[in-house]
């Protein structure tokens, strides 16, 4: 009898270990996270002087174009185009196999908009996102490119 008093001890310490470690999942992987400042309209124009964006001025569209490439090892370029000032939209280019959808599946949900061209491409509308990934539609799929529209 005292053979199962400890295996129920020992069951049920593995229970409750389980179960206060499942509620204590850690949040999604978030690599926009470092980014904020930039992703907030109202402080883009602010947060790119702090970042040291180089600026071109388009003549003929009326638009300022500037990129960054940031040293976090997952994006390449940001890019963001401007125009009276204002943010138009703000373009990240992922780093060869650092970003996959599922990721963004993790952070977002499940994406409202798809369409399939040569690339996948997927969009969140409520939180105006493109993005173009690899050929196929999976969890695992590489992205390419996360394109942030302001409204």
């Amino acid at each position: 009898m005292g053979t199962w008093v400890i295996i129920l001890i020992i069951v049920g310490s593995i229970l409750v270990l389980t179960f206060s470690m499942m509620g204590q999942a850690s949040p999604p992987f978030d690599p926009f996270l470092p980014y904020t400042d930039l992703l907030t309209k109202n402080q883009t124009r602010d947060a790119m002087m702090n970042w040291n964006f180089s600026c071109q001025f388009v003549l003929s569209e009326g638009q300022q174009s500037c990129s960054l490439r940031p040293d976090d090892n997952i994006f390449s370029t940001i890019y963001v185009t401007i125009a009276q000032g204002v943010p138009l939209h703000m373009t990240f280019e992922v780093e060869k196999d650092t970003l996959q959808l599922g990721d963004l599946v993790l952070l977002w949900g499940k994406p409202g908009n798809r369409g399939r061209f040569q690339r996948s491409v997927l969009s969140w509308p409520d939180i105006s996102v493109t993005v173009f990934a690899v050929d196929n539609m999976e969890y695992f799929a590489p992205v390419q490119v996360v394109t942030f529209t302001f409204s």
